[in-house]
Formats: C-alpha cells, sequence, structure tokens
C-alpha cells in the first residue's frame, strides 16, 4: 500500500503543469480598413498593369499605320489613339492609387495594436523570385 500511495504521488507529482494563457486582444477596426486597403491597392495595381498591356499594345498599332495617313484609315487611327491615351490614363492613376492604398492598407495594420506584426521579404534559394511573409 505504501509502495502504490509513493508511485502515485511520483506519478501526479510529475504531471506538468498548465500555464494559464494570457486572453488574446483582438484586432480593431483598423485591421478591416487595413485589409480593405490592401485589397483594394491590389485592384488598383491590377489595373495600372492592364493600361499598361493596353497603351503597349495601342503604341504597336500606332506604328502599323503609313507615314501619310489616308482618309479611309483616319477613324481607325482616331480609335487607336483614343485607346493609346484610355491606356496610360489608366496604368497611371492605377499605379498611383493602388500604391497609396496598399501603404495605408500596411499602415492601419500595424497601428492597430494588438499582436507585434513580423514581415519578412526575402529573395528565394534558387533566385529568381521573392517571398513575402506576414503575420499580424
Amino acid at each position: 500500500m505504501k509502495i502504490t500511495a509513493l508511485v502515485l504521488l511520483v506519478v501526479l507529482g510529475a504531471s506538468p503543469a498548465r500555464a494559464e494563457e494570457a486572453p488574446v486582444k483582438g484586432r480593431g477596426f483598423l485591421t478591416g480598413l487595413g485589409l480593405g486597403l490592401l485589397v483594394g491597392g491590389l485592384t488598383g495595381v491590377g489595373f495600372g498593369v492592364a493600361g499598361a498591356v493596353q497603351a503597349s499594345d495601342a503604341t504597336g498599332r500606332l506604328a502599323a499605320f503609313q507615314s501619310p495617313l489616308p482618309e479611309t484609315e483616319a477613324p481607325a487611327y482616331k480609335a487607336v489613339e483614343a485607346r493609346l491615351t484610355t491606356g496610360t490614363t489608366m496604368s497611371m492613376l492605377g499605379f498611383i492609387l493602388g500604391g497609396l492604398a496598399l501603404a495605408g492598407g500596411l499602415t492601419c495594420l500595424v497601428l492597430d495594436g494588438g499582436t507585434p506584426a513580423s514581415v519578412v521579404f526575402a529573395p528565394t534559394a534558387g533566385g529568381g523570385a521573392f517571398v513575402f511573409s506576414a503575420r499580424f
């Protein structure tokens, strides 16, 4: 009986102690706003890329027209010229507004508090690509 009680005390005494978990502070309004701005920023950058592709395509088409422009090709030339202007404007606005929204989104996520942010931006082992990892 004494041996059983001693073994029971040793087993119970050896059980790992459980630490009280600290309550996790929830993220606030700025996190939601930051995530929304990040999504909007990525969308804006996407429009910027689409505009740049459109402008590049229009530039190539404008180069294909003959130097003395025949009257029959004038409407097509004006349409391609309008496409170039639209693409250039869309590209410029998309990149500027997208970049501002991305910067604002990251700022909101960092300023919200909660747990400290951990951001890693590093090249891959083989090169030619980057890894972006963030924990908020």
